[in-house]
């Protein structure tokens, strides 16, 4: 397996907490910026299009970005007059750790609200994706069923090796980018 390099979450959210309360739409709004340039290159204009935010939200975005080192400057041009920035992520091959996703026992409704949050963008881009292109490959199903937790442990852990082996089969070169979003927990009690 390649080495990764590590997005913390916390490095994406907490810049000396100037933003308060908003900081669980700045972790939103950060990991969209991340996802949309995992797909290509991007100036702030086409984030703001694709994201459906303020210049000025992105632009905050992009500076903190910019000084953790999540991304750089590919490329800077003038267009209509202005100055523009071209924006790409400074490596394709990482994971975002967090404290968020593996929330266990959290009742913290922040955590819970961030969790909700990026599963949403995730899965509502993937969806509307696969609907509008019927001819690749994909897969969408929600099961549920009632199991003990030792089975559901061994499960997890059988679970892990075939998400591994998924990121396994990543190649660089190609264009498309496709999405594998799990939760498995407990829905009942």
């Amino acid at each position: 397996m390649i080495a990764k390099d590590y997005i913390y979450d916390l490095e994406l959210i907490n810049e000396n907490d100037s933003l308060g309360k908003n900081n669980d739409f700045i972790y939103s709004i950060n990991t969209q910026i991340i996802l949309q340039l995992l797909s290509q290159s991007s100036t702030e204009k086409m984030l703001c299009n694709q994201i459906k935010a303020s210049r000025h939200l992105i632009l905050l975005c992009l500076d903190r970005l910019l000084k953790k080192n999540v991304i750089k400057i590919e490329e800077t041009f003038i267009n209509d007059g202005k100055l523009e920035n071209k924006y790409k992520l400074v490596s394709e091959d990482f994971d975002m750790i967090t404290k968020y996703m593996g929330c266990a026992g959290s009742k913290d409704v922040l955590s819970q609200k961030i969790i909700l949050d990026n599963f949403t963008n995730m899965i509502e881009k993937i969806i509307k994706n696969t609907c509008e292109n019927k001819d690749v490959p994909n897969l969408m199903k929600g099961t549920f069923i009632k199991i003990n937790s030792d089975k559901i442990d061994n499960f997890k852990k059988e679970l892990q090796l075939l998400i591994d082996r998924f990121e396994d089969l990543e190649d660089k070169d190609e264009k498309s980018v496709y999405g594998f979003v799990n939760i498995l927990g407990l829905y009942s009690k």
